[in-house]
């Protein structure tokens, strides 16, 4: 038994994995492929374009080719969304089935249907999860909203994987302290609140900033980087991870996906050792709870009294279980465990053990 991951290529691409230069959508990808093939699993290259007017024939012959190692039982995770049409979708599942082997979704977003859109309700047509073998999703939280709104019975294996992975390269570990600025690092399109919330909170700017971007007192502008080297730099006590059009509260579709997803960018600031703030209504605030590493607040307005109130020897404990939740990140271990698990789910019940 094989596990085999898929991987976008397109000649619309600037950088070496597609995407890459697409906020952390790129990076994350990679990294997924990083992760599998340290398991000993191997990657499944898919050519994106447009495969309007395309014969059909054709189409299959090409999908025949790259499914012709595949065996009885492998498993063929694919990143989700996959960026072909509807048609092609159900032919590669429809080959993959033909020679005995599993797919499973692995969500990277739901988007634009919950992203963009906020429909939490039309369970359009997604042949990945309903015609594969199983899903791997971010949360519990999502797992619950995908079975509900596509209708999925019990039984269907969606397996929870937790933080997103984060590969660093050359780790470096900051000094860190509680009265050091906040960190945010993220498209300014989805963070109005930053101009407010400066005023009352000094904080790191991560971004590319242009005129139409009011720079308010309180902000100090770093620029953007790669994703690559963005952990390196992080320099803040905490990293924001909040999404909202608005402040203080959580506003708009964006915020509202935080209900369900886990953030790259949590796992982009927690990779780098660095504690993170985030909405108490948020998927992941209960594991920053639990293995305190960071802030869980209702609003931005309650902020700067939490951080105010913060020892430094409170600030440093915090750092410390941070620092343990870094090391897992930066290996994979959430994902190489979900992808086991969902290996051991599908191997059981195929022998009617589960």
């Amino acid at each position: 038994m094989t596990i085999y991951m898929t991987k976008r290529n397109g000649n619309f691409q600037e950088t070496f994995f597609s995407g890459w230069d697409q906020g952390a959508s790129g990076k994350s990808q990679a990294d997924n492929l990083t992760y599998i093939q340290e398991m000993n699993g191997r990657i499944i290259d898919f050519f994106v374009y447009s495969d309007k007017g395309e014969d059909i024939s054709h189409r299959s012959a090409r999908f025949d080719g790259i499914f012709s190692g595949l065996k009885r039982q492998d498993i063929v995770i694919i990143q989700y969304p996959l960026l072909f049409s509807l048609e092609t979708q159900r032919l590669i599942i429809q080959k993959i089935h033909q020679i005995g082997a599993y797919v499973v979704a692995y969500v990277q977003d739901i988007s634009p249907l919950w992203q963009t859109k906020g429909d939490y309700h039309t369970p359009s047509d997604e042949p990945l999860f309903t015609e594969g073998d199983g899903i791997i999703a971010h949360t519990n939280q999502m797992a619950d909203q995908i079975r509900r709104q596509w209708h999925l019975p019990p039984e269907y294996p969606i397996v929870i994987r937790g933080l997103a992975g984060y590969v660093t390269t050359l780790f470096d570990s900051k000094d860190r302290h509680v009265t050091d600025p906040i960190d945010y690092a993220g498209g300014l399109h989805k963070a109005p609140f930053l101009v407010e919330l400066a005023r009352h909170q000094p904080m790191n700017i991560y971004a590319n900033v242009d005129d139409a971007f009011e720079v308010a007192e309180g902000m100090e502008i770093q620029g953007s980087y790669d994703p690559e080297a963005i952990s390196h730099i992080l320099q803040g006590s905490f990293g924001l991870v909040w999404d909202s059009t608005d402040y203080p509260e959580v506003e708009g579709n964006y915020g509202e996906y935080e209900r369900f997803n886990s953030p790259n960018k949590l796992s982009m600031y927690l990779a780098a050792n660095e504690p993170v703030i985030v909405w108490d209504q948020a998927a992941e605030a209960e594991f920053v709870t639990r293995n305190r590493i960071g802030l869980v607040i209702k609003n931005l307005s309650e902020l700067p009294d939490r951080l105010a109130k913060l020892t430094e020897t409170e600030y440093q404990e915090i750092l410390k279980a941070t620092a343990n939740i870094g090391i897992l990140v930066r290996s994979g271990y959430f994902l190489k465990r979900a992808v086991l698990e969902m290996q051991g789910r599908l191997v059981l019940a195929d022998l009617k053990i589960l």
